[in-house]
């Protein structure tokens, strides 16, 4: 059972990953239900959330489980179930917000890439670590170098490593910051950064 919560509030579609344990690690599933949520709507909301449960992680990525025993032919569905989600996220027919609450890894942060608005808590960190076991960003991940450069971009792409957002931020990657927990605030909680 996909590990997604959504809620519909004054018109705005709130997606949450949810498997805080697990620092909102994504399978297959999950990614079929964001899809789902950001496509299948009647009527439209007026804009959508994404965030994770807890405060520290949007999510950690794909979960490890996701690779177990995987085929040619089972790995190609998984890619194709990534594309979907995060086409789905980038296409969606009304603004999307990616609130980044803590860890957003791999496919998580392709997801945020492909939002059109991100805000984040100043202590998250964000990456794509996947290289670092062999498996390279072949979605979302080419959107990064219009946020911080093309030389940024090889780099953080390349590497795997993790970023604070701090140092990100000077680069126009991030709309607005939030303190932890404040999320669901009214905007005063949060500066433009």
């Amino acid at each position: 059972m996909p590990a997604i919560e959504v809620r519909d509030e004054d018109g705005v579609r709130w997606i949450t990953l949810s498997r805080p344990d697990k620092l909102n690690a994504l399978l297959p599933e999950d990614l079929d239900a964001v899809r789902h949520a950001l496509t299948d709507l009647s009527p439209l909301p007026r804009a959508a959330v994404l965030t994770g449960a807890g405060e520290r992680a949007f999510s950690a990525g794909m979960h490890l489980d996701a690779f177990h025993d995987l085929t040619p032919a089972t790995a190609r569905r998984l890619i194709e179930t990534v594309r979907d989600c995060v086409g789905g996220v980038r296409t969606a027919r009304f603004p999307t917000l990616c609130a980044i609450n803590g860890h957003c890894l791999g496919v998580a942060f392709e997801m945020a890439l492909a939002c059109d608005l991100r805000i984040t808590a100043d202590h998250a960190t964000v990456g794509l670590p996947e290289i670092k076991v062999g498996i390279p960003s072949v979605v979302d991940a080419a959107l990064l170098q219009q946020h911080v450069g093309l030389s940024k971009a090889k780099e953080m792409i390349l590497t795997g490593d993790l970023y604070p957002v701090t140092e990100l931020a000077p680069l126009g990657l991030f709309n607005a910051w939030f303190r932890p927990g404040s999320l669901g605030q009214r905007s005063n909680e949060c500066s433009i950064g």
